[in-house]
């Protein structure tokens, strides 16, 4: 078996990339896009998770962070198509699927010694049936041997779990995203215990004694049942009902006659409205999906954003928007960020004019032959290239001239603050210690930015030195931005 400390070699990663399911693909490229903008899974605008073993149901000895670890961990084996029970993933990754936004590491090797500390029982013996010397049971680990090194985490599942996570049988959806919202134990607990009702909209009556079991014995209240209800209870339903996709509420009664003691409870479950996420109102309209995704390559915010407003933004209000931005490319109007114009073109309904129309036409009929028009969705990238010496393009009209301005005003304003804060880091840099700027080295290297950096570089975190650092004019002026906001922030 691989030793699990080492993180696998890039062959091997590359090699088990076919294996990777298109829910493992889909968080990838959702964390590339969210962690840029800062964005932890709970905002994520398209659901993650997977089908969770009812089994799993039992664990609840565990605290939150803990639990999170495990839906992670669980979810990438779930995705998993090699038959392998140990797994390497990026840590910056990993700690964006469990919501670790804390750079306390110490504590999150606690938490992986608290999973593999609990166990787990698997046993073909029904619960109400006798247990007897022929039934098979095995009391399992949650999580293997694991280890942290050079930016990845490598864990391994026992096999008698992987079998239970890839082929669930019994199951339940569990989404990461609304797992991760949650920042109160009770209502995690109470949220996955009802899953398996939301169906019938009921549960049944359950003492409220187990109910304050349902966290671990550890998290149950032992207060009288009203101060139970308002400092546990109450706030672990608004915060469902805040949260997740499911409205619930509960109704009590008391069992023992002439008593007013209440001693059960019973929910009350109903499935939200689901938002629609993505693209999913687009998908009949393939050739708008493939021009937004493909070409323009909107982050999945700004694709979310068209989903929500598809009641007001048409397809033929979207066409106008990309045969607007196209044309403006191609006048050279746009020197910057053509998804983000799209964006403003689409939210301000703008267009070209009838006129404006008409001049283009007669623009192209007095090409050359082998210069043809785009068609509203051709891909530029498809058009055949303009001869090395063409026409110059007729000067735009006085209201686009205008437009231009601005923008390149805007956008000069912009970069000259950015060359601004790099110049101000730099100058912040030179002066700290050896350890000081040691430190802060290493801190960005770890921070999301370089992540993402060195991700398009095709670069190992644990393989940057000075050298390379200082030698990449990318890398460096990230590490002075990275200096000059450190050295802003008012803690320091």
């Amino acid at each position: 078996m691989t030793d699990p400390i080492q993180p696998s070699s890039k062959q091997e990663i590359e090699a088990a990339a076919p294996h990777l399911a298109t829910a493992s693909q889909l968080s990838l490229s959702l964390f590339e896009d969210m962690i840029s903008q800062g964005l932890s899974i709970q905002h994520s605008p398209k659901d993650i998770g997977f089908q969770r073993n009812n089994l799993f149901l039992e664990l609840t000895a565990l605290n939150m962070t803990s639990q999170r670890f495990l839906d992670a961990a669980y979810f990438i084996v779930a995705q998993d198509r090699s038959g392998a029970n140990v797994f390497d993933v990026e840590l910056t990754y990993f700690r964006w699927l469990m919501r670790f936004d804390s750079r306390n590491f110490k504590y999150l090797r606690q938490v992986i010694q608290d999973c593999q500390k609990s166990v787990i029982a698997v046993s073909d013996t029904p619960p109400d049936k006798e247990v007897t010397e022929h039934g098979k049971w095995v009391s399992v680990q949650l999580l293997g041997t694991a280890g942290i090194n050079n930016g990845r985490i490598v864990f391994e599942v026992p096999n008698q779990l992987v079998r239970h996570i890839k082929e669930p049988g019994p199951s339940h959806w569990l989404s990461l995203r609304i797992a991760a919202a949650f920042t109160l134990i009770y209502a995690r607990a109470i949220y996955m215990q009802v899953l398996l009702h939301v169906a019938d909209g009921q549960t049944g009556w359950i003492p409220v004694d187990e109910l304050r079991l349902w966290p671990g014995e550890k998290a149950a209240s032992k207060a009288a049942y009203k101060y139970f209800k308002r400092d546990y209870l109450d706030p672990a339903i608004r915060q469902i009902n805040e949260v997740s996709d499911i409205e619930i509420s509960f109704e009590t009664r008391g069992t023992t006659p002439r008593s007013r003691k209440i001693d059960q409870i019973r929910f009350h479950l109903k499935k939200k409205e689901g938002k629609i996420f993505a693209l999913e109102s687009l998908k009949e309209a393939q050739e708008i999906y493939r021009v937004l995704t493909e070409e323009f390559r909107l982050s999945s915010r700004a694709i979310n954003e068209i989903s929500e407003h598809r009641d007001v933004w048409t397809d033929e209000w979207i066409a106008n928007a990309i045969e607007f931005t196209r044309y403006r490319l191609r006048t050279g109007q746009i020197k910057r960020n053509p998804a983000g114009y799209l964006m403003t073109a689409l939210r301000q309904n703008l267009g070209l004019s009838p006129a404006e129309k008409q001049m283009i036409s007669i623009q192209e009929d007095n090409k050359p032959a082998s210069n043809t028009a785009m068609l509203p969705f051709e891909d530029s990238s498809s058009a055949t290239k303009a001869p090395a010496k063409s026409k110059k393009m007729p000067k735009p009209e006085p209201q686009s001239a205008l437009m231009t301005q601005s923008q390149a005003q805007a956008e000069a304003a912009l970069q000259n603050e950015r060359e601004l804060r790099i110049a101000t880091g730099y100058e912040r840099y030179n002066k700290l210690d050896k350890s000081t700027a040691k430190n802060m080295r290493e801190e960005f290297l770890l921070s999301s930015e370089a992540f993402i950096l060195l991700r398009r570089l095709k670069l190992a975190n644990h393989a940057v030195d000075e050298a390379t650092l200082f030698g990449n004019e990318l890398l460096a002026d990230s590490l002075y931005l990275f200096v000059y906001r450190k050295t802003s922030e008012p803690h320091v």
